[in-house]
């Protein structure tokens, strides 16, 4: 009995070092160890339209890994599905949006395992467009201010001196000096004239239009401006806030190196509005206000100051 029971003793030992040797042997793949990917940065937005905004950014540096697989993006408030975007692309157009709102929009890398890396963020809103204005120079007999937005008509509307007090900015090019901005700057006699602070960045000099404009954060206007734009051979814009608290921003277009088109005494300029109709709604989280009133010092092409424009004839 003793001897029988030392004989099944050995059998399960022999049992259990095969089943031990066919697991060390198992041919079962391993799963590799998929590395965690870098989040993009420099998240930056456009307002296209009144339902469109743009959204760009610096692709992640692992973007070129075997790991990486896309980015997500989230939108809030009202879109619970987040949107896919090719590993290939750092760019993509949000439509469908509400006017009047303010969107925070997070994007994050995903590995192949989709694990997200961190998130970054930006806020940001719609803004209706309006393009192909015109204003013209001092001495036409056509308009020279612009009313960013006429609430009767729905668009802006241009007037000539004797409408005066509805100008949100004007062009003024009396004695050679060519200026645009608050009317309250100009040399024109106003009775009652609107107060328009003005602002611009120095990436928004040299632009073909509205669209190469992308920010993470919106310039607040602060003060009244004028920009004066003699020496300037490209288009740009500005940043303003009406008097009544609508944001807007303005595209000056260049035509062969000119920005004043056109013969005397009816030369003009022509501008696109981007111009968002909820008071007080900013296009997206306020930039800090900074001393930047003079172009940020940085081009000397353009000249901004916020002293009353004084011709002696």
């Amino acid at each position: 009995m003793k001897y029988l029971k030392s004989n099944l003793f050995a059998v399960i030992l022999l049992i259990s070092a095969m089943i031990f040797a066919g697991c060390e042997s198992s041919t079962d793949p391993v799963k590799p160890n998929v590395k965690d990917v870098n989040a993009p940065t420099n998240l930056m937005a456009n307002a296209k339209d009144d339902s469109t905004i743009v959204i760009k950014f610096t692709s992640s540096t692992s973007k070129d890994s075997s790991f990486f697989k896309d980015y997500v993006l989230y939108i809030n408030p009202g879109m619970s599905e987040k949107k896919v975007i090719d590993k290939s692309s750092n760019m993509i157009t949000i439509t469908g949006l509400q006017s009047g709102t303010l969107y925070t929009f997070e994007l994050a890398a995903r590995n192949t395992e989709e694990k997200e890396s961190a998130k970054i963020s930006v806020s940001w809103a719609t803004a209706t467009r309006f393009t192909g204005i015109k204003l013209y120079e001092t001495n036409s007999s056509f308009a020279s201010g612009l009313e960013l937005f006429n609430t009767e008509s729905q668009r802006p509307e241009t007037y000539k001196i004797a409408n005066s007090d509805k100008w949100d900015i004007a062009l003024d090019t009396k004695g050679e000096s060519f200026d645009i901005g608050s009317p309250t700057l100009t040399s024109y006699n106003i009775t009652t004239p609107r107060t328009t602070f003005v602002k611009m960045r120095d990436s928004w000099i040299g632009v073909n239009s509205l669209d190469d404009i992308f920010d993470t954060e919106m310039l607040d206007p602060n003060q009244a401006n004028l920009i004066n734009f003699n020496s300037v051979t490209k288009g740009f814009a500005f940043a303003v806030k009406t008097q009544d608290g609508h944001f807007a921003k303005v595209f000056v277009k260049a035509v062969d190196g000119k920005i004043l088109q056109g013969t005397a005494d009816n030369r003009y300029i022509e501008v696109d509005i981007s111009y968002q109709k909820t008071a007080n709604l900013p296009y997206a989280k306020i930039r800090p206000v900074e001393n930047d009133n003079n172009s940020n010092g940085v081009n000397s092409s353009i000249k901004v100051t916020n002293i009353k424009k004084n011709v002696i004839e």
